[in-house]
Formats: C-alpha cells, sequence, structure tokens
C-alpha cells in the first residue's frame, strides 16, 4: 500500500485518522468480506448448518437498507432546497428535466441490490487481484470514431464474421 504510513496517524489529521481508515476498511476489504459471505452460503447450506430464520431476515434487512439508501439518495438529490433568503422556489442538487429521470433513478436503486451489487463485488475483487499482480493501469481500446465511414467498416465486419 503505497500510503499506509497516512493509516491512523494523527500527523495527517482527520485524513489519516478517518477517512484513509474508512476507505481501507470499508472500500478495500468490503468487497473480499462480502464474496466470502456469498461463499459460505452454500456451503453452510450444504452442511446443513443455516439458520434460516437469521439468514431470511438478515437477508431482508441488508436488501431492504441498500434500496433504502439508493432510493434515499435519489430523493435527497431531486429535493428542492432554498439557497438564500430570497430564494422562493429552491434549487435540486441535481436538475432533473422531468419527474420521470427521478422514477428510472428509483427503480434502478430498487433493483441495484438484486444482481448489479453482487457484479460489482466482483470487479471489486478483479481489481484488487489485478492491483497484486502489478497491473495499474487501464486496457487500451481501439478507437472507432462517429464518422459514416466507421459505421460502414463496423457493418462489412459483421457481415463477414
Amino acid at each position: 500500500m503505497y500510503h499506509r504510513k497516512m493509516l491512523f496517524n494523527v500527523h495527517y489529521g482527520r485524513i489519516g485518522v478517518f477517512a484513509f481508515p474508512y476507505f481501507f476498511i470499508f472500500e478495500l476489504l468490503g468487497a473480499p468480506i462480502e464474496l466470502l459471505g456469498y461463499i459460505t452460503l452454500p456451503v453452510l447450506f450444504y452442511l446443513d448448518n443455516l439458520n434460516y430464520t437469521y439468514l431470511f431476515l438478515f437477508t431482508v434487512v441488508a436488501v431492504v437498507y441498500g434500496i433504502f439508501l439508493s432510493v434515499m439518495s435519489v430523493v435527497m438529490s431531486a429535493w428542492p432546497h432554498r439557497t438564500s433568503e430570497t430564494d422562493v422556489t429552491g434549487k435540486a442538487l441535481i436538475y432533473f428535466k422531468s419527474s420521470r429521470e427521478i422514477l428510472v433513478l428509483g427503480i434502478a436503486g430498487l433493483l441495484e441490490n438484486l444482481g448489479y451489487r453482487q457484479l460489482t463485488v466482483w470487479w471489486r475483487i478483479k481489481a484488487v487481484i489485478d492491483f497484486f499482480k502489478g497491473k495499474k493501469g487501464w486496457d487500451k481500446f481501439e478507437r472507432k470514431g462517429f464518422s459514416k465511414d466507421a459505421k460502414k467498416e463496423k457493418q462489412k465486419a459483421a457481415v463477414s464474421a
């Protein structure tokens, strides 16, 4: 870890005592711990060592809490607040063109905890593994452009394949 001397170091103030340890514990170690939970559930099921009531309640609380955080983030960003004493209408944190956009984000917040979250855990685990393997850059992709020639080449490649 490049900045390990900052971890829990009071000389770095709030960053060293609160922010950096938070990111280390929850962001770096959170994905492996969550993956460990996904692995141990089938093992405990196979060994017939699961408390099904506890498993059900824990899953419901975790999913509802995740949905609550996602939906409340959308609501708080759309909620108008006064920016000054003369501001009567209020300004939202993010400008939405219609209430449909807010609804779509709310639905995405509901569905996020049912599949997408598990996919992001996999991506985070892969990123940690790549980091420890020494891979610290982005993959390069071939530029395709937006011109009509690029579209024609893409269609030709699809037909010939």
